[in-house]
């Protein structure tokens, strides 16, 4: 699952970015809730999610 691949890499929070299509379509929901399930007691933390990203300039300022 995925919250043990982060814990096999020795962190203890993680943050969930995902955009509004991941949200819209429950992907955000379903991974927070693995998290939630599988790590009680483990010590790694989903500490938050962020959906809105700002958006990337291109190269060289355009």
């Amino acid at each position: 699952m995925v919250p043990d691949l982060f814990k096999g890499l020795g962190a203890k929070r993680v943050v969930l970015f995902g955009d509004r299509g991941l949200v819209k379509a429950g992907v955000v929901d379903k991974v927070a809730q693995i998290f939630e399930l599988t790590s009680k007691g483990t010590g790694l933390n989903l500490q938050g999610f962020m959906s809105t990203l700002p958006r990337m300039q291109k190269a060289g300022g355009e």
